[in-house]
């Protein structure tokens, strides 16, 4: 019983196209804008702008401008990413065993790859909800220290290029961060 899968290579081949120089080209924009409009956050905030042009630094400051603590976030970050990649370990150490199974001649491994894909899933999606997690805090503190809402922070968290131009330029003044 043998399947042909040569048409099912060809979709995934297809799919899996270069980006076209439109999308290029948008994406190019939203990263200017973005970096226009932190630039005019930071030195709304009295910071110098030319920090945000420096990744990881920049959103150093833009916690430090949102009131939060950047160091416990990284290392809440850090000890998500460690648990993530012992997960990870031992994903790949009951995928071996199941594939040993396997070429022993045992059906039982079937089991241990559901468990492998549980694992990794729950890593992935533990993982994704602290990132979530931290950019809405961020969002939130950094509308509140302008003297905006949750509507607002809503709109950095979901378009933030747009609503960084929006802060940076309009004439609301840098509060500082909201007390918590």
């Amino acid at each position: 019983m043998d399947y042909d899968y040569s048409e099912l290579i060809a979709a995934a081949q297809q799919t899996n196209q270069a980006p076209n120089a439109f999308s290029i080209i948008i994406a190019c924009i939203f990263g200017i804008m973005g970096l226009v409009g932190l630039w005019k956050i930071f030195t709304k905030a009295g910071e110098k702008g030319w920090k945000a042009l420096i990744p990881i630094y920049n959103a150093y400051i833009l916690f430090k401008i949102s009131g939060k603590k950047f160091l416990k976030y990284v290392i809440l970050t850090i000890i998500f990413t460690i648990c993530y990649i012992l997960m990870m370990v031992g994903s790949v150490g009951i995928m071996l065993g199941s594939l040993s199974a396997v070429a022993g001649g045992s059906t039982d491994a079937v089991g241990s790859m559901g468990i492998l894909t549980l694992i990794s899933s729950i890593g992935v999606i533990v993982t994704g909800i602290w990132m979530i997690v931290i950019i809405a805090k961020v969002c939130a503190g950094l509308s509140r220290a302008f003297g905006h809402g949750n509507g607002f922070a809503a709109g950095l968290f979901f378009l933030a290029p747009i609503f960084y131009l929006i802060l940076g330029f309009n004439g609301d003044e840098y509060k500082g961060p909201a007390v918590q």
